[in-house]
């Protein structure tokens, strides 16, 4: 039995992503991981309000400070990828040089 007008109501993408506080294109993912259902109507895919409440609760953890979950991990691969690594003045000189403090002797 139905409890909530909420629970049969039927959301867009971009309302998903309002609520989740994520991108449309983190959502769009998210569906095709098939981790988020939706229903296709027409050329549209609605996602019920239900299934943002499934969702969220499969998901909650109580994992310790400073762990990701499989969806952090995966919205930051996605949006976040590894910086490169950083390299100061002093060791780009070292190595064109190819002495300490760039001295060639």
């Amino acid at each position: 039995m139905i409890k909530k007008d909420n629970q049969i109501r039927l959301l867009s993408i971009s309302e998903t992503a309002k609520l989740l506080s994520l991108r449309d294109e983190t959502v769009k993912q998210l569906m095709a991981d098939q981790k988020i259902r939706f229903i296709p109507i027409g050329k549209r895919n609605k996602i019920p309000y239900c299934e943002l409440e499934r969702f969220i609760n499969e998901n909650l953890t109580t994992q310790k400070a400073g762990q990701e979950s499989s969806v952090d991990r995966m919205i930051s691969k996605k949006h976040f990828p590894k910086k490169k690594k950083e390299i100061d003045g002093n060791t780009i000189l070292k190595k064109v040089t190819g002495g300490e403090n760039g001295n060639s002797n």
